[in-house]
């Protein structure tokens, strides 16, 4: 511009447009000190804009760099249209990849609504969205349409388009039909029968089936199991389910022999699992997104037929034994941030084989076995804001060995008779289905979509030709509380001890060459 002839090189004064003389202070400031501490909150924007006006290719590295650590997400779809709209590939490319790693609380956030539309199909048609349901996709969707009817009304058919519509809840399928209608003036008629067809189809036929819209997606909530009976032993292999395709896969393989009685929990991918191994105590950690095992620190106290309990940022160890110091009443507390333990508080009295869920800030924990082996029937409640816990409530008789979970502000408790009760924050009991002919313990519990599981089991008292082990998936409904046995199952040697459902990309792993049952 100075030493080409152009007007700027006779000029006394130039006018830098669109840039603050407080921003190209910052530009200076970094660009002859090499201080980045200009880079804030406050002028990562504009210093972005400045770098991309002066081709400063290092201030907007940095810049860029700033964002990339600074995703959350309320400002991500930002940061994901600044990107673009400065031409950042990298910074849009991990904007993107952080929106469809957490598609579930960004599109909560009011940002999402401003969404251009070629933006939000865009996402849609992403086989690596990461949803624990296609539920999630349809609703958001239908909330960006609503937000501008009018105008964003002319969008519905391509965005049907880019829904897996097999996947959808009968329920969430039904309201798609209605909110199509509810638009038919905007909306072609070919995607009106389109739906309509669809819809007929599921309520005849009871399936799920559906010819239009994609078909799956990369990343799918799967059925996780760890360990394989053998003979007398567990061996530490890993297996996930995955419901769509009806298909075992296999999982980086634990680093040992678990032992008997650990527990598990999910922390969004990530599996912990904890327990006593060749009298060592351990805490091990499984990142879904790299399938690896690592052993991060162990509890300070050694325990076995415990639980452990996710909230926040923290993990909970509730209960559990040992030979030297029986039933546990003190709750340890791991830092997933600090990579630490710290006894957080006392159970009432301490107890072993109990279940154990979170509601809110207060963990639940439901029966167990005392000191003594003697069963109990209380309802002990953990307050992690106090450290203090109560006894909330009991049952009418004891309950060992039960499988418990959360949805919303109830907690569902799984007996080994095959009774599901309901318990209410303030410990009152209810009956909620009732499985028929269950005498099972080491089975499983977890939550699907709009309903609850109970995976596989073991029993005292197999028959002449079983084994004791069951391969079988109970599902029962959240409202209805009606059961009935799926047409999936485990293989045949699968443990259900400690399984859980985990978000996982599907295509990482090897498929399992499944035996006949």
């Amino acid at each position: 511009m100075f030493t080409s002839g152009m007007r700027e090189s006779v000029n006394d004064r130039i006018q830098l447009s669109g840039l603050s003389s407080a921003t190209f202070r910052d530009v200076l400031t970094f660009y002859y000190n090499g201080d980045d501490s200009v880079i804030t909150h406050d002028t990562v924007e504009e210093l972005l804009h400045a770098s991309g006006l002066l081709q400063l290719t290092c201030l907007q590295t940095r810049c860029e760099a700033y964002y990339a650590n600074h995703f959350v997400p309320e400002n991500a779809i930002g940061i994901w249209k600044l990107a673009t709209c400065h031409g950042c590939m990298q910074l849009q490319q991990l904007s993107k990849k952080f929106i469809l790693n957490n598609f579930t609380a960004v599109s909560q956030e009011a940002e999402f609504l401003t969404l251009e539309a070629d933006m939000l199909v865009e996402l849609l048609n992403d086989s690596d969205l990461k949803i624990s349901s296609e539920d999630i996709v349809c609703l958001a969707a239908i909330k960006w349409i609503k937000h501008d009817l009018t105008g964003r009304s002319q969008h519905l058919e391509v965005i049907v388009s880019s829904l897996c519509l097999n996947l959808l809840s009968p329920n969430c399928f039904s309201n798609l039909v209605a909110f199509a209608k509810f638009t038919c003036a905007s909306c072609s008629s070919l995607l009106q029968d389109c739906l309509e067809r669809c819809h007929l189809s599921r309520l005849q036929q009871g399936t799920s089936e559906v010819t239009s819209g994609r078909c799956c997606r990369n990343y799918e909530e799967m059925l996780v199991v760890l360990g394989v009976h053998k003979a007398t032993k567990m061996l530490p292999s890993v297996h996930a389910y995955s419901f769509y395709l009806c298909q075992w896969f296999k999982l980086d393989p634990l680093p040992f022999d678990p032992g008997v009685g650990y527990a598990t929990c999910v922390k969004d991918s990530t599996i912990y699992i904890s327990g006593i191994s060749l009298r060592k105590g351990y805490m091990l950690k499984y990142d879904g997104n790299d399938n690896y095992w690592i052993e991060v620190s162990e509890m300070p106290d050694q325990r076995r037929y415990h639980e452990m309990v996710v909230l926040d940022n923290f993990v909970y160890a509730v209960g559990g034994c040992n030979k030297r110091d029986g039933a546990f009443s003190v709750i340890n507390r791991y830092s997933i941030a600090e990579d630490c333990w710290k006894s957080v508080g006392h159970l009432q009295m301490g107890v072993y084989s109990a279940s154990a869920t979170a509601i809110g800030d207060i963990i639940f924990v439901f029966g167990g076995r005392a000191h003594g082996s003697i069963r109990r029937h209380e309802i002990q409640a953990y307050n992690t804001n106090t450290n203090v816990a109560t006894v909330i409530s009991s049952f009418a008789s004891p309950v060992t060995e039960s499988r418990a979970l959360s949805v919303g502000c109830e907690a569902f408790v799984a007996l080994t008779n095959g009774t599901v009760l309901k318990v209410s924050e303030d410990g009152n009991i209810y009956s909620h289905a009732t499985i028929a002919n269950f005498d099972r313990y080491n089975f499983g519990f977890v939550k699907k979509m709009n309903s609850i599981m109970v995976v596989g089991g073991e029993t005292r008292y197999p028959s002449g030709c079983g084994s004791g082990h069951f391969v079988d998936l109970i599902q029962i409904d959240l409202d209805s509380g009606k059961t009935f046995v799926m047409k999936d199952h485990m293989f045949a040697s699968a443990s259900a001890v400690c399984c859980c459902m985990v978000i996982l990309h599907r295509t990482a792993f090897p498929k399992m060459i499944q035996p006949h049952l």
